[in-house]
């Protein structure tokens, strides 16, 4: 073998070691966004978990309070519109993230583990949005029962529609 064929053969390994390390830094980046995505779906799905045992707490002790005439827990019904709202936000986004899940099989990169990991990571994630917002809907039914409950009554009977209408407009 010649001194330029050696030249030729070592910038040929050269370049094999070069591609080698390039494909191996992609694969670690790979690796390490598939671990950050596994990771910011257990943090979202462990902060909606408190979220929601919140609201569960804050439920429940509707249902124990006492009710007293005109004490109401929403009078301008402001919480019962936040959490219609917030209910709503979280169900378009467990459309997506729904979506997102069924795209992890799809994806030829991800193998054995990786799919397993995110696939148990959206299940933890999808399962906690869907929790929260089933809490956020029943929140301003238990609100409007309570409330209304809190009316103030008027015992009172009437003789007459025409009376128990005389009634409604003082």
């Amino acid at each position: 073998m010649t001194q330029s064929d050696t030249l030729i053969a070592s910038g040929h390994y050269i370049a094999d070691i070069a591609r080698s390390s390039e494909g191996a830094t992609v694969s670690i980046q790979f690796l390490k966004a598939v671990d950050n995505t596994v990771n910011a779906l257990s943090g979202l799905a462990q902060t909606l978990d408190g979220l929601d045992k919140l609201i569960n707490t804050f439920l429940e002790s509707l249902d124990n309070k006492a009710v007293v005439e005109s004490q109401y827990i929403d009078p301008n019904d402001e919480a019962i519109n936040a959490t219609k709202k917030a209910a709503l936000s979280l169900q378009a986004f467990l459309a997506k993230l729904l979506n997102k899940k069924s795209s992890i099989d799809k994806y030829n990169r991800l193998k054995g583990d990786h799919c397993e990991s995110l696939h148990d990571a959206y299940d933890d994630a999808i399962t906690a949005v869907a929790s929260l917002a089933e809490s956020l809907d029943e929140a301003p039914l238990k609100i409007i029962k309570h409330d209304l409950a809190a009316e103030p009554r008027n015992d009172a009977i009437f003789e007459s529609v025409t009376d128990w209408i005389a009634d409604l407009r003082r």
